[in-house]
């Protein structure tokens, strides 16, 4: 049964440090092990899911303009999408993706996010700051416990040998759920060529 909810990863995350107490209710629960796993359960993901890699935690926004010549360096400033966790790449409003890099930086005023960039309606690929567990893949899911059981040892002074077994397994975990990605998208194949469909 695929894992519905965060007080089952954070279960999942005290099982790998050998604690046999599980939580009943993340959100709710006084107990040590939940206030320690809510702790840190955040930053976890979001620590996870900022570098990128992740095909479903992607999303795609035309980003509303908030003023042209921001400053002296760049053409546009843009409001940062409100679920934005990181930015990927820039393509026109047309979907056109340049072959070169479109410059940008992140940057921040008193209402939120900003882009700052030179491109003109543009349209921002991003990693959506996605906490529905449900759209988690299986391996992701795997990462997650690990690296969250990494995060909770000391607090719940899990005997070291766990602790460090924990942040082992954490990095092979997020490699393989990084590596399966590939699994999750088809790309079009390149065109035959007349010269090549000849030789055969």
């Amino acid at each position: 049964m695929p894992v519905s909810s965060t007080t089952q990863i954070a279960n999942l995350a005290l099982s790998h440090l050998g604690v046999g107490i599980e939580i009943s209710d993340l959100d709710t629960e006084d107990s040590v092990e939940a206030s320690t796993c809510r702790l840190h359960y955040l930053p976890t993901l979001e620590a996870l899911l900022e570098p990128g890699g992740w095909a479903w935690a992607e999303a795609s926004a035309t980003l509303a303009l908030v003023i042209a010549d921001p400053n002296h360096e760049w053409g546009y400033s843009y409001r940062l999408p409100v679920d934005c966790l990181s930015p990927l790449r820039i393509s026109t409003a047309l979907g056109e993706m340049n072959p070169d890099p479109v410059p940008f930086r992140r940057a921040a005023d008193a209402a939120g996010g900003l882009i700052w960039t030179d491109e003109a309606e543009a349209v921002l690929l991003y990693i959506q700051y996605q906490t529905n567990v449900a759209l988690f893949p299986p391996l992701f899911v795997i990462a997650l416990t690990w690296a969250l059981a990494e995060n909770i040892a000391e607090g719940l002074s899990a005997k070291p040998e766990r602790a460090e077994r924990a942040r082992q397994r954490a990095e092979v975990a997020i490699s393989s759920a990084r590596a399966a990605q590939g699994n999750h998208s088809q790309m079009q194949a390149a065109p035959e060529s007349p010269f090549m469909r000849a030789r055969y």
